[in-house]
């Protein structure tokens, strides 16, 4: 690992001002967010007394362990020092992490999405919800419809920064939702199903053109979607899991891939997309059938 020159008297704390100014002229509102808050809860109380000098591959693993003791996975550890290493090399550009971090808790990609009738069974149950049921439900049905990402539809009223959804970024009479994500910045152009613009519709229209169109609290629809799949006994599915579902119901339904990325909003290229994406074994047994049909034999 690179090694801070001597000459750098500096402490980590004191790169907070320099790398926000950073991160909020070159980031997304998410990724600001995010690096703030693990600026100040995990890496300047572990790392902010140190000078730069002393952040060596050591102290990096030595965080790790703490980390991962606290139930942590790789994925927020990964990104945790992700952040570190953006602020010291505002000062030191040579300085890098160790090429190689083992971690005990990977976490676990979603191997599957949830089905056509779990998603139907979680939304009538959504409308039961005791302070937020007409609310809850809405962005559900929504968030069924187009795929995107809790926080690009609902707008936070407990200090979240990114946006919802705001009445510009529906466009009934072309029938679409132009919607720029939060998390990449990229557009997403979703067209408006039938039981999405009955949702939509059902707004008071017309509003003011940056109004949002549904405001609560994010962290408690999260928790209610996440419960109500677990009720229905589909335990490990939540929120995210409708990015799953509409994304797997496009390609099984013969969508192209770089379709998908560009209509989602997802980065061109991304390899994110095949995290989202799990074929339907039935129709891809069909396909296979369809597709081979004449061929009863290769040798």
């Amino acid at each position: 690992m690179g090694e801070i020159p001597s000459r750098s008297r500096k402490k980590v704390k004191n790169l907070e001002k320099e790398y926000f100014s950073w991160m909020f002229k070159n980031k997304s509102e998410d990724v600001q967010e995010w690096n703030t808050g693990a600026w100040k809860k995990r890496l300047n109380p572990f790392f902010g007394e140190l000078f730069l000098k002393e952040v060596t591959q050591e102290k990096i693993f030595e965080y790790r362990d703490i980390r991962e003791s606290d139930g942590s996975k790789k994925s927020t550890i990964s990104k945790e020092l992700r952040t570190l290493k953006e602020a010291i090399q505002l000062v030191d550009p040579s300085f890098t992490l160790p090429e190689k971090i083992k971690y005990k808790n990977t976490g676990k990609k979603a191997d599957k999405a949830p089905t056509l009738e779990q998603v139907q069974e979680v939304g009538s149950l959504m409308a039961q919800h005791r302070n937020h049921a007409s609310l809850f439900r809405a962005v559900y049905i929504v968030q069924a419809g187009t795929g995107l990402d809790t926080s690009d539809i609902l707008t936070d009223t407990q200090g979240g920064k990114r946006k919802g959804l705001t009445r510009k970024n529906i466009k009934l009479a072309e029938g679409v939702i132009r919607k720029e994500r939060g998390k990449t910045s990229k557009p997403a152009n979703i067209p408006i199903l039938p039981f999405v613009r009955e949702v939509l519709q059902a707004l008071p229209f017309p509003l003011e053109t940056s109004q949002f169109l549904f405001e609560g609290p994010i962290r408690a629809y999260n928790v209610s979607v996440q419960r109500n799949f677990k009720r229905i006994g589909a335990g490990g599915f939540g929120s995210k899991s409708l990015r799953h579902f509409v994304t797997s119901t496009l390609f099984n339904s013969g969508a192209d891939w770089e379709w998908i990325q560009a209509v989602l909003g997802h980065e061109p290229g991304s390899r994110k997309t095949a995290d989202y994406v799990h074929v339907d074994l039935e129709i891809a047994k069909k396909r296979f059938k369809k597709a081979f049909k004449s061929c009863q034999t290769i040798a």
